[in-house]
């Protein structure tokens, strides 16, 4: 975790440069949706995140947890976006990577196994403005999970957020 704090703190950096601005709020979000695996699979995933914006950048760190029919997940990742059309009106657009670990647990037949991935994931995202409130959407979320062989997986996903 010290890692993404560490990352977190140069894409922070990094967004100042680029957006030449002094930070905008702060955010917080809850963001839930269905991943559906190439393999078959379907996965419930909610996340909590936390992170800041500029004008046209904002960076966050997230913790999400997941369950499907005998599979379970945990994920910590940093997500970066960039941000078209803010301030400008009652939404915007956010392109957006999310890259981190993913802890899935899995049941095959009567032995549980474990394993330990590398996640990265594309979410395009539609925001809608309400004073400090936000309902977002992510129509396709899309991503892969890198252990010893990619686990592809889309999902829109739905959530709310509060700047601060």
């Amino acid at each position: 975790m010290a890692v993404a704090a560490r990352l977190l703190l140069v894409l922070a950096t990094l967004g100042v440069a680029v957006a030449g601005a002094e930070p905008r709020p702060i955010v917080v979000a809850v963001d839930a949706g269905p991943r559906f695996f190439f393999t078959g699979g379907i996965l419930a995933r909610a996340s909590v995140s936390g992170g800041y914006r500029w004008d046209r950048v904002e960076a966050s760190a997230d913790f999400a947890f997941g369950t499907g029919d005998h599979t379970h997940t945990t994920e910590q990742s940093i997500a970066a976006g960039v941000r078209f059309f803010p301030g400008a009106s009652c939404w915007e657009l956010v392109l957006g990577w999310r890259f981190g670990h993913t802890r899935i647990r899995d049941t095959i037949g009567l032995e549980p196994i474990t394993l330990h991935t590398f996640k990265a994931e594309f979410v395009p995202r539609i925001a809608f403005h309400r004073g400090a409130y936000e309902v977002r959407f992510a129509p396709v979320v899309a991503g892969g999970y890198l252990g010893q062989t990619w686990l592809l997986a889309v999902g829109p996903e739905l959530g709310v957020a509060r700047t601060f």
